[in-house]
């Protein structure tokens, strides 16, 4: 099997973020999106901070303008990241803890960021659609890779993506039909897909993890049932209090995940990919 190639991760600091590189670490710039045909999945499946995010959205506009750079080989493990809305634009955010912990105990594994730009309401739910899009391209990209198994994390806005691609937008955003974008085959080889504080979130899922037990925000809540034919493959994680994921009052909360679950996550993705070593 080919090695793959190394990519230099591209971060932008927000917030006290560092800058960082590692070379398993790739990236990915997604710009020409399209919508692909709909199928469901049934495989496994201040005014200072006002102005900061000002400077992020502009700056994350400007670069989704790169040209893509496309897979050039085939690893044994693979990992889409979808960050945090506020996140640096492109990179992994503070879902990249996480992202390494997997990366670290795995050997052989690559990663690629779900690159999209991020925005609050009203153009939040474009912004989504947008993710869903790329998130959509580039898994299809990989999934031709037979013998690849495949991993999505996301955390926040980010975990909505991955989820309403898995499974099904609860809002038909720009272009989106409210279906599922992945289809059958292409999900087959994912083993584990984890989403920290996802918005779309509906309590009582059996694929729930957390304190949880009201909904996410309405004009973001998926279907219930709407993962139902892959959950065997996801943990999606919300505890009580957090305003997105649980309709709370504690963004505190929200920003948690990482400290509280990363450990219990990337436990679970080990014993998810043990179970897709042992497939025939």
């Amino acid at each position: 099997m080919a090695e793959t190639k190394n990519i230099r991760r591209l971060v932008l600091p927000v917030h006290g973020m560092e800058s960082t590189s590692n070379s398993k670490l790739r990236v990915k710039h997604s710009s020409n999106y399209k919508s692909l045909p709909s199928r469901v999945f049934m495989g496994k499946c201040n005014s200072a901070a006002a102005s900061l995010l000002t400077v992020v959205m502009v700056t994350a506009y400007s670069l989704a303008s790169v040209p893509e750079k496309r897979q050039t080989s085939c690893a044994p493990i693979h990992l889409f990241v979808a960050r945090v809305r506020t996140g640096e634009y492109p990179g992994d955010g503070s879902i990249g803890s996480l992202a390494q912990l997997v990366i670290n105990e795995s050997s052989g594994t690559t990663q690629e960021a779900i690159n999209y730009p991020g925005g609050s309401f009203p153009i939040y739910i474009d912004d989504v659609w947008t993710g869903i899009t790329a998130d959509t391209n580039e898994f299809t990209e990989y999934a031709s890779c037979s013998n690849t198994t495949l991993m999505l994390i996301g955390y926040s806005q980010g975990a909505q993506i991955i989820l309403d691609a898995l499974c099904s937008s609860g809002n038909a955003a720009n272009g989106s039909t409210g279906s599922p974008t992945i289809t059958t085959s292409q999900g087959k080889n994912i083993a584990a897909v984890v989403g920290h504080g996802d918005p779309g979130h509906v309590a009582g899922e059996s694929w729930d993890e957390g304190t949880a037990t009201t909904n996410g925000l309405s004009i973001y809540a998926r279907p219930a049932g709407a993962c139902n034919a892959c959950a065997s493959v996801i943990h999606s994680y919300c505890n009580t209090g957090d305003p997105f994921c649980a309709s709370g009052n504690n963004i505190m909360i929200h920003m948690e995940y990482p400290h509280t679950y990363n450990t219990q996550a990337s436990q679970w993705i080990n014993q998810q990919l043990a179970l897709m070593r042992r497939k025939p």
